[in-house]
């Protein structure tokens, strides 16, 4: 499963060798799903901006299951963990179905900001990354990249990790403006955590270790004023944080072109 460009129409999709898991099993030469050959499979798959991090996270939130099991390396995964898998599996063959506008409506005269939206759930946290251009006809927004990761095995609390997400997003921003470059006060982060923006607009002096690493970080990179709270249901970056389907996930506007609110000229709401 790889990225191409379409020239006919200037449009970013995804292309797989299979038409269906069998296909793919046996194409592999796999007769049972065991960690070895589910590692196997997974290595085949290329996204490099992450515009299916909500598809691919399933895979390996599954993956991560199987480790906490213990199970050998070719021990044949039990039938709820298989079943888990051939879904995620199934999504991915399926993404052939979706289509991405290469061109994001950036020009050199336009005005252009950056939203980095931040969420996380007991299983994965992730950000999602949008590109919002004021054009004459009104505001173009974009997807641009997106990152999900499965939540760290030692047990931690929502709060932590979406404040881990805001660490994601800061570091995302930055690699997205060696490209863009993008005024910092044309750089917005959305968060639905009040804990996670309290931390942010604190001293990280004042905080215990674990908190106070990671909330130096972000105020190194950003000024609190950059930072807004976001209604859940308005969260783009809450898509990857639960399971999806893929004819779902290419019909879910919010994530492909962010919340209502941004191509709206008003100023931005208050939640």
């Amino acid at each position: 499963l790889g990225m191409v460009w379409d020239a006919e129409d200037d449009s970013l999709k995804y292309k797989s060798k299979f038409k269906s898991v069998q296909e793919w099993k046996d194409f592999l030469n796999i007769e049972n799903w065991t960690k070895r050959t589910i590692l196997k499979t997974t290595a085949s798959t290329y996204d490099p901006l992450g515009y299916l991090s909500a598809i691919t996270v399933q895979a390996r939130a599954v993956i991560q299951k199987l480790w906490l099991q213990d199970l050998q390396w070719d021990t044949v995964i039990p039938p709820e963990n298989e079943a888990e898998w051939i879904r995620a599996l199934e999504n991915l063959v399926n993404v052939e179905q979706i289509k991405i506008n290469r061109w994001i409506g950036i020009e050199p005269t336009l005005p252009t900001e950056l939203h980095i939206f931040c969420d996380a759930s007991e299983s994965v946290y992730s950000v999602a990354a949008y590109c919002r251009v004021n054009s004459v006809g009104g505001p173009i927004v974009n997807l641009v990249c997106a990152k999900a990761r499965v939540a760290p095995i030692k047990s931690e609390t929502i709060s932590r990790l979406e404040l881990i997400a805001c660490v994601l997003g800061v570091r995302l921003s930055r690699a997205i403006n060696t490209v863009y470059q993008i005024p910092k006060e044309n750089i917005h982060f959305w968060t639905d955590s009040r804990n996670a923006l309290c931390w942010i607009h604190t001293p990280s002096s004042k905080m215990k270790v674990y908190v106070q690493n990671r909330v130096g970080e972000i105020q190194r990179s950003t000024d609190f004023q950059q930072w807004h709270h976001v209604a859940s249901e308005f969260n783009p970056a809450d898509v990857p944080t639960r399971p999806v389907t893929t004819d779902e996930f290419n019909e879910n506007d919010l994530w492909w072109h962010g919340p209502e609110f941004l191509k709206s000229d008003l100023a931005y709401p208050v939640f």
